[in-house]
């Protein structure tokens, strides 16, 4: 096929294999599947369902140029199929403004072939005459979108049966095919896209490079504009495309792969509800049923179906009539209710659904806890007991007034930290309780980090910081004295951090007390 130009049909097709026993070459079908009856498209299927109970109906003729060549020893081209007049009648039913269901059938009225080169091995038993091909059915749903909105997406699935009489209009067993589709349908321009997996039986043709036919990937798209202000007449064009990935073939292998691209026109025969179409184009690729060139012309009865009313949430209830235009809901003989989701049940008259109320059968309040929405509310719990009061940091001793922790200084400084205000008020506390205590000796004690200058020093600064507080708080400054005794007083040995720890302290020695009164 090194001389032959690229050619194609949409369909090579791919099947599932559904009967027993080995197909002759002859049953393989060269027809491109068609469009259903009033689709904007011959071959690319839109994704709309106008009308309530709409029935479109079309006579289509499909002919085509040399759509099966193979390439025999010596290669020669043997042209098993040179020319091939369809007939297709096809019928579609809308229902609901949502799902279309059609059927078509391929007729064909004439057809022949080319001489078989010597030595090539036959394709099919040499007829060729009217017969006819396989039942198309299929059906299709408007999944997004609303019914009067521009942009819509369907799911489809077709099936072909095998009832065809006609060599090459007809499969051995059944076809299969489910598809997704987009279509666009605006002002003036119209569009659709298409792809979908087709079920075929696997089958290769006597050739001298194999020529596959099986399961396959499809795809399509197809626009068109008007080109009158009435919309009457449509221009466009379409390119449908089908890749068989079964019996060894490889993703677009040429001679395992079709195409079909299309010039087409569309006028509208106002005010009678025709439709003729006129599409002609070449095929890409070179596997079964693609043709040098093919010519499409089609007549439809294709009544316009009455827009559907506004619908913004899709529930089937028209806007003007739905009392929840935004929200999908049920009809319902309360005006103020119909198009509105159902109202849940509540038992207990506590405005909370059943579904969520936790205690259906109390009237209850709502809670944030999925457990107790909807419940009682418990009884208050009693009153917790008052926690019990800090134990006090400081208690006077017979001659010294004890503290349970030790004042802290920012490190190396007199500087009292705010986190011993507490033990202070504390040690003036136990100063304002006993005025027996006349004079107490405020000492401060380091480790031995540092000299013994230093340490003395810094030792006699922190006593004195303690006094000032004191005094500050309101104790006499005659009953304080301040020593600082730097590291002379160890508790521990300094060798060890909890040792160095516990010498840096101050401490509150009793030095005199007032004799009691007789």
């Amino acid at each position: 096929m090194t001389a032959r130009r690229a050619r194609g049909s949409v369909f090579v097709g791919a099947a599932l294999s559904l009967v027993a026993g080995p197909a002759r070459a002859e049953e393989v079908s060269l027809a491109v599947p068609k469009a259903p009856a009033g689709d904007h498209a011959f071959i690319v299927a839109g994704s709309d369902a106008r009308g309530k109970s709409t029935l479109r109906a079309r006579v289509g003729f499909d002919a085509a140029t040399n759509p099966l060549v193979v390439l025999t020893s010596g290669s020669v081209e043997y042209h098993a199929v040179s020319t091939q007049l369809l007939l297709e009648p096809g019928i579609s039913f809308a229902l609901a403004d949502r799902f279309l269901f059609a059927a078509d059938v391929p007729v064909v009225i004439a057809e022949s072939g080319g001489e078989r080169p010597v030595g090539a091995t036959p394709i099919g038993d040499g007829e060729h005459g009217p017969g006819l091909g396989d039942l198309g059915i299929s059906a299709r749903a408007r999944i997004l979108g609303h019914a009067d909105s521009p942009l819509k997406a369907s799911a489809r699935a077709e099936a072909w049966l095998p009832t065809g009489s006609a060599a090459f209009a007809s499969d051995p067993t059944v076809r299969l095919r489910p598809s997704l589709g987009v279509s666009l349908d605006g002002a003036r321009a119209r569009g659709a896209l298409e792809a979908g997996f087709l079920y075929r039986k696997s089958q290769e043709l006597p050739a001298l490079l194999p020529v596959r036919v099986g399961p396959a990937l499809t795809a399509g798209i197809a626009g068109a504009i008007a080109v009158d202000g009435a919309e009457r007449i449509l221009v466009g064009a379409e390119l449908g495309l089908s890749s068989c990935v079964g019996s060894g073939a490889k993703l677009f292998d040429p001679r395992s792969t079709g195409g079909q691209a299309l010039v087409t026109t569309r006028v509208k025969l106002l005010p009678l509800p025709l439709v003729v179409g006129l599409g002609i184009g070449p095929g890409i690729g070179q596997g079964p049923g693609a043709a040098d060139l093919r010519g499409l012309a089609s007549v439809t009865y294709s009544p316009e179906a009455p827009p559907p009313p506004p619908d913004d949430d899709d529930d089937g209830i028209a806007d003007a009539t739905d009392a929840c235009p935004r929200v999908r809901g049920v009809k319902s003989g309360d005006p103020m209710m119909h198009g509105c989701p159902a109202l849940p049940t509540d038992t207990d008259g506590d405005a909370i659904s059943d579904v969520r109320d936790a205690c259906p059968r109390r009237p209850g309040l709502p809670s944030r806890d999925p457990k107790l929405h909807g419940c009682p509310e418990p009884p208050p719990a009693p009153p917790a007991p008052p926690p019990p009061p800090a134990p006090p940091r400081a208690k006077l001793a017979e001659r010294e007034i004890v503290i349970t922790e030790q004042v802290v200084f920012d490190t190396g400084t007199a500087v009292i930290r705010a986190e011993s205000d507490q033990l202070l008020e504390d040690v003036a506390r136990v100063l304002r309780e006993h005025p027996e205590l006349k004079r107490v000796e405020v000492q401060g004690h380091t480790d031995n980090t540092g000299t013994p200058e230093f340490n003395r020093t810094l030792s006699q600064e922190r006593a004195r910081a303690v006094v000032a507080w004191l005094t500050a708080h309101g104790i006499a400054a005659e009953r304080l004295h301040a020593t600082g005794h730097g590291t002379d007083v160890p508790l521990a040995p300094n060798d060890t951090e909890e040792g160095r720890a516990k010498n840096r302290r101050v401490e509150f020695k009793v030095l005199e007390r007032k004799e009691a009164a007789p």
